[in-house]
């Protein structure tokens, strides 16, 4: 992989930078400006089976990207964790969110199965980033396989 090519977040695949879509899955990764403060970037860190250390590295990079962009709500897939290596990345991550590892940029952490209609975790992101929760979508309830984070807005 060159410095030009970015690991599509849906797939796993090589892409140029510049390409608005993956070649191989069709996801666009990322957001136009008006839909930055509403949709949610997706971060898939179980694609491709990577190491605790490949997920990391891929989360690092993509985090590093959306350095001033104006995306706020990220949504990190790194699966549930029933079998094989998708466990280790939710735990790894989940251990990482829980001692502040990267606090520069993360000011918010939601687990997915707090983000459920009803419970704590989903009306108190509603209450304090009412713009940001409309980027909750039904996908995204209750799921244990994903992390919500919210960036901090001058990241």
């Amino acid at each position: 992989m060159n410095s030009h090519q970015i690991i599509c977040s849906m797939c796993g695949n090589p892409r140029q930078f510049t390409l608005k879509e993956c070649p191989y899955c069709g996801e666009t990764d990322f957001l136009s400006d008006a839909d930055a403060q509403v949709k949610a970037f997706t971060i898939n860190l179980e694609s491709g089976l990577p190491t605790i250390d490949e997920a990391f590295l891929r989360f690092e990079h993509y985090l590093t990207r959306l350095q001033n962009t104006g995306i706020r709500l990220i949504k990190v897939i790194h699966g549930q964790g029933s079998t094989g290596q998708t466990g280790k990345i939710k735990k790894a991550f989940r251990d990482a969110m829980d001692y502040g590892k990267w606090t520069n940029a993360i000011a918010e952490v939601y687990y997915g199965e707090v983000l459920k209609p009803g419970l704590s975790g989903l009306e108190e992101l509603r209450r304090s980033h009412p713009t940001l929760a409309k980027g909750i979508t039904l996908d995204m309830h209750g799921n244990s396989g994903i992390t919500v984070l919210i960036l901090f807005k001058d990241f």
